[in-house]
């Protein structure tokens, strides 16, 4: 007796393919956007985003102290890793451990300056509930509307106060690229903090060349600086400063260097914001605490307090 022969039905996965599967889209290759970029010369520039003041802010790169909320780990805004002598950008919360240490004599944050400027910045005082108020030109007639009375914590010293009862604080903003991310930041220097701001200022203002127009001011951006920060104490405790180190003329730099750090790009973007600052394109970010207060003299370089100063401890 003959056995029926069962036909074994093939596995879905073992059926053949009835039909073709489109081929990819074709794609351009990085050198053909590249050419395609060039000819389009620059009716496109800057197309898609704002050109006005208020959207084009940039960032403060604050110093972190013992007293910030960054580096309590009971407070809200602490962050893994940071602790005191470190640098943070206040927008990207980015944290940069160059503390000056006597092992590592090249250690730091490089940068190129852009630009620098001396606004009168307007802030209510901490009894009063504290809170950025405003810029003013360095030239304002708003200065003469304030009058020195003894600052509220330390009787040895003034402060500025306008009828309003806001404090007015001179303060320098050195603009800056940060290398090799190219990221544009600003350091804020007030009060005793200005002595800082001076010696930095004199370091570019003594780059001069001789030319058949006469003496001529290199531009800060053809220089190599590099921040540190470094401890400091005195009978009324210690805390953390900034300190600026002169790397040379970028033309000085080994070619290493200037690969690994993106000088060429760093000086050709350096440029563009220069014009940028100078213009009013772009401008300070306001404090990054809603609830910030007038800088007094007994607390420097807070975190949420973004301008340094220098004297005195926390």
């Amino acid at each position: 007796m003959s056995q029926a022969k069962t036909k074994i039905k093939p596995a879905p996965e073992e059926e053949e393919e009835t039909h073709q599967t489109p081929p990819p889209p074709a794609l351009v290759s990085d050198n053909q956007l590249i050419a395609a970029f060039a000819e389009e010369g620059d009716e496109f520039d800057g197309a898609g985003t704002s050109d006005r003041p208020e959207d084009n802010v940039t960032p403060f790169l604050s110093l972190l102290q013992k007293g910030s909320p960054q580096v309590n780990e009971r407070d809200p805004a602490y962050i893994k890793g940071a602790k005191p002598g470190m640098l943070i950008n206040t927008s990207t919360l980015r944290l940069y451990d160059v503390e000056q240490t006597a092992t590592d004599e090249m250690r730091g944050l490089r940068a190129l300056q852009v630009h620098v400027d001396r606004k009168w910045v307007e802030w209510i005082p901490r009894s009063a509930g504290g809170g950025f108020v405003g810029q003013h030109p360095y030239d304002s007639p708003i200065k003469q509307e304030a009058r020195e009375v003894p600052s509220a914590t330390d009787p040895d010293r003034t402060q500025l106060m306008l009828p309003n009862g806001h404090q007015l604080v001179d303060t320098a903003y050195h603009y800056l690229i940060l290398l090799p991310e190219l990221t544009p930041v600003v350091v804020g220097l007030s009060s005793t903090g200005l002595q800082t701001h001076r010696t930095w200022n004199a370091m570019y203002r003594n780059k001069i060349r001789r030319t058949p127009g006469g003496i001529k001011v290199e531009p800060s951006f053809r220089t190599m600086i590099r921040l540190t920060t470094y401890w400091r104490k005195n009978d009324s405790g210690d805390w953390f400063s900034l300190r600026v180190h002169d790397d040379g003329f970028l033309s000085s730099l080994p070619a290493d260097v200037v690969s690994t750090l993106n000088i060429g790009d760093a000086y050709d973007l350096a440029k563009i914001l220069f014009k940028s600052f100078k213009s009013g394109e772009m401008r300070v970010a306001e404090p990054p605490s809603p609830s910030d207060a007038a800088p007094t003299t007994s607390t420097p370089g807070r975190a949420d307090e973004p301008h340094f100063d220098d004297d005195h401890p926390l």
